[in-house]
């Protein structure tokens, strides 16, 4: 899979072939042609991985999903439109869904 956007705080991880583990956030920017893998194989791929955030961008529909897995394997889901600001928790990060 390659994704979007990648972040990755784990520095060891990072070589010159590549990342080498799991990123800790992974962001998607959906189209027509790509949104229902993003949605299903590449979510479901990443999360069995242990990335930690996910979020998919909608830029026709302009939100933003954040996904989120626990150690439970319960997943947390939310949707921010607009000025409405969500936190990137892994890296304590806040923007606006529109900024996204």
């Amino acid at each position: 899979m390659q994704p979007d956007v990648v972040i990755v705080c784990d520095r060891a991880k990072i070589q010159r072939r590549g990342i080498f583990g799991a990123p800790d956030v992974v962001v998607e920017v959906l189209s027509p042609g790509t949104e229902v893998k993003d949605r299903k194989q590449k979510m479901e791929l990443y999360s069995s991985f242990g990335v930690r955030e996910y979020f998919l961008v909608n830029p026709d529909l302009q939100f933003v999903e954040k996904h989120v897995v626990y150690e439970d394997a319960h997943r947390g889901i939310w949707v921010y439109h607009g000025k409405e600001t969500f936190m990137i928790d892994t890296i304590g990060l806040e923007l606006t869904a529109q900024d996204l």
